[in-house]
């Protein structure tokens, strides 16, 4: 016969505490934490390379160049100076000892500049004149001769024309203005044969240079309006000025004494006395003064 399958339960075991606990269970242990991946290294930014020291640098590889440019020309004319700054660099455009450069010709870092010469120029004022001629008075002023297509600039050293040894023009000229001046003459005068009285001699009038009379003016004719009209004569054209003298003649006459009686004779025979009057004649019967 088969036995029957047993029915027994199994009972865990069970701790009691020890004495002196309390009787309450033990708290179960906390679970520890887990630990964390470590984070990923970066990857280091890149760096970039030191300059070489020149003592590194092949010959070669270095050349001159021009750091700063040309200088303003130290004087505007006469001949001045310029300068710039050249250098030695190497492929990477770092500077290095000039002596790396020495296979190569360093640039020129000086040169000539504004070699023309400087001149005297004049800047002129207006004409003076009231009318006609006039006379212009000018300034003289120092200039430096301007780069191809420029025009020529004062400078403000009159010492630079001095220095290039520059001729000085005439500061004065004629000038002329509109309207012109206008000539006036008078009327001839006697003719002067000097101490004799006849013969060859001289006769004179006025001569005058006027400015033109105002339109308002009423009588541009009278003497009051020449007097205040009068310049001085080269104001006119010297051409057409009238003559104010003229050669003249005035005929010699012959001059005799003659007499014409006043009362009859005192006696009618035998010689008396008359009296007459004496007097000078001339040529052509007029009776002239005795001196």
């Amino acid at each position: 016969m088969c036995s029957p399958p047993s029915t027994e339960i199994p009972v865990p075991e069970v701790t009691f505490p020890d004495d002196g606990d309390d009787g309450t269970p033990e708290e179960p242990d906390e679970p520890e934490t887990p630990e964390l991946p470590e984070e990923p290294e970066l990857p280091e930014e890149p760096v970039e390379p030191e300059p070489e020291e020149p003592g590194e640098e092949e010959e070669d590889e270095c050349d001159w160049e021009e750091e700063e440019g040309w200088s303003k020309c130290s004087k505007p004319c006469n001949g001045g100076k310029q300068y710039r700054k050249v250098v030695c660099k190497n492929k990477k455009g770092h500077r290095v000892d000039d002596s790396k450069c020495r296979h190569r010709q360093k640039p020129y870092e000086e040169r000539e500049c504004n070699t023309e010469l400087c001149y005297w120029d004049v800047e002129w004022d207006s004409c003076d004149a009231p009318c006609g001629n006039g006379i212009q008075t000018g300034t003289l002023v120092c200039m430096a001769p301007g780069e191809e297509g420029e025009e020529a600039t004062q400078v403000d050293d009159p010492s630079l024309c001095e220095e290039a040894g520059a001729e000085q023009p005439e500061t004065q000229r004629y000038c002329q203005v509109d309207p012109a001046c206008e000539w006036w003459e008078g009327r001839w005068g006697y003719c002067q044969t000097g101490e004799r009285g006849c013969g060859e001699g001289q006769k004179e009038r006025d001569v005058r240079c006027l400015i033109p009379a105002d339109e308002s003016e009423e009588d541009p004719d009278s003497w009051e309006s020449i007097e205040q009209r009068t310049t001085e004569e080269w104001r006119c054209d010297p051409e057409s000025r009238p003559d104010s003298t003229m050669e003249c003649y005035v005929r010699c006459h012959s001059y005799w004494w003659k007499t014409k009686p006043k009362h009859k004779c005192s006696r009618r025979c035998g010689g008396g006395v008359q009296e007459v009057d004496v007097y000078c004649e001339r040529d052509d019967g007029e009776v002239v003064a005795e001196e």
